[in-house]
């Protein structure tokens, strides 16, 4: 990680000066990002608060927005050197635990994305993409060509499986990924070449997920199968319905949701019995962070959050739909940070979750006529300021901060 610049001096009491330090411990997240948390902000109570002075609240307001105009990757620590009044140290350090918890991030309206552009002078239709950082992506796709993405520019594509449909892709880091194909193939790549294995003979996979090198669970077709280091693929497991998609935060922890509406859970010994996550929709997608959140889409335009213990109610993120192709996809990257890709009725939409609600539906691939059948097939985030999507066209659309 780059070294932060030092910040602005925010508009605050001039007792409350913002600085980088390493003073407090930090521990990385998956995501790379250090997410300090002030354990004294934790026991910030009531009381507590209610003794503040409100004159102290104008100058920890400008102190957080100082903290998110140093952007996600330098905000670390934060420190409140000088005798500060032990309840203003409280609130001052609670703000900025809630700055380094949320890393800020990037909200709908600061997300903003490029027009479509061609991965490899290919019209391959790209069915997964998978970024491990903003310069490492591999995309998979139809007659079995991948090509990866280097953060300015894409690799001429490459066949790697044959000519078979590759459905899926997952990539933990640079130097590993695994897809899965209709073939009922599994490849792996080192960084340098790519591995077939067959796990299942003539059996359509449709998602893998790997949240690291040594474990991967795949679906398809009523089946799941893993992954598990020097052991490799295990035997399929039938998991009594189907089930579009996969997502592990962890080993111990995987969520897989499907048609009829179910989801099933992997708990790093067993698939759990199907079980109904909605009335109604059949989901299509989903990403998990951990135990405690997962964010999952469908094709009827809803989105629903898991809270570690159950789903919230279906949400309707995009009301205006493409009557004919209705999968969505879906990239988590923390609890306040989600990307669904939706396909509406004008084109590809894209509509960003915010920790607490769903952002207006914005067309980011807009598809000219009726006659062209241009979907946005996959989505894959990275931080709160990078995604990339693939299309059916060869194409792709990368996002950042406006």
């Amino acid at each position: 990680m780059e070294p932060c610049p030092k910040p602005s001096r925010p508009s605050a009491p001039a007792e409350l000066p913002v600085e980088v330090s390493p003073e407090l411990p930090s521990r990385p997240t998956p995501n790379g990002i250090d997410d300090s948390t002030p354990t004294r902000a934790a026991r910030l109570t009531a009381a507590q608060g209610q003794e503040l002075q409100r004159s102290d609240l104008p100058g920890l307001l400008d102190a957080y927005r100082s903290l998110c105009r140093l952007r996600v990757s330098c905000v670390r620590k934060v420190t409140t050197p000088g005798p500060l009044r032990p309840q203003r140290s409280l609130l001052f350090a609670a703000v900025s635990a809630a700055a380094i918890i949320s890393g800020c991030g990037t909200s709908a309206t600061d997300l903003t994305w490029s027009s479509q552009l061609f991965a490899s002078g290919a019209a391959i239709s790209w069915n997964s993409v998978s970024c491990a950082s903003a310069h490492f992506c591999v995309a998979v796709g139809a007659t079995g060509d991948e090509a990866i993405y280097s953060g300015t520019s894409w690799s001429p594509s490459s066949n790697v499986d044959g000519g078979r449909d590759i459905e899926a892709v997952s990539c933990p880091s640079t130097t590993f990924c695994a897809a899965v194909d209709a073939r009922g193939n599994a490849l792996t790549f080192d960084g340098t070449t790519w591995t077939s294995h067959a796990i299942l003979s003539d059996v359509p996979l449709q998602s893998i997920s790997c949240p690291d090198s040594s474990f991967c669970v795949a679906v398809g077709s009523g089946r799941a199968i893993t992954m598990a280091g020097t052991l490799g693929w295990g035997m399929p497991v039938e998991l009594g319905g189907e089930f579009a998609s996969i997502s592990c935060s962890s080993p111990t922890f995987c969520k897989g949701v499907g048609d009829d509406n179910m989801e099933v859970a992997f708990d790093g010994v067993s698939f759990s019995t199907p079980s109904e996550l909605s009335p109604n929709g059949a989901w299509s997608s989903i990403s998990c962070l951990d135990r405690m959140f997962c964010a999952a889409v469908d094709t009827a335009g809803q989105a629903a959050t898991w809270n570690g213990a159950s789903w919230s109610n279906p949400t309707t993120i995009d009301q205006n739909l493409d009557p004919y192709y209705r999968d969505s996809v879906v990239s988590c990257t923390r609890r306040s940070f989600c990307v669904a890709l939706v396909q509406g009725a004008q084109g590809g939409d894209s509509v960003v979750y915010d920790g607490a609600s769903w952002s207006t539906p914005t067309t980011i691939e807009p598809v000219p006529n009726r006659m062209v059948s241009l979907t946005l097939n996959s989505v894959s985030c990275v931080g709160s300021d990078f995604c990339i999507a693939v299309d059916s066209e060869g194409g792709y659309l990368w996002a950042g901060p406006s």
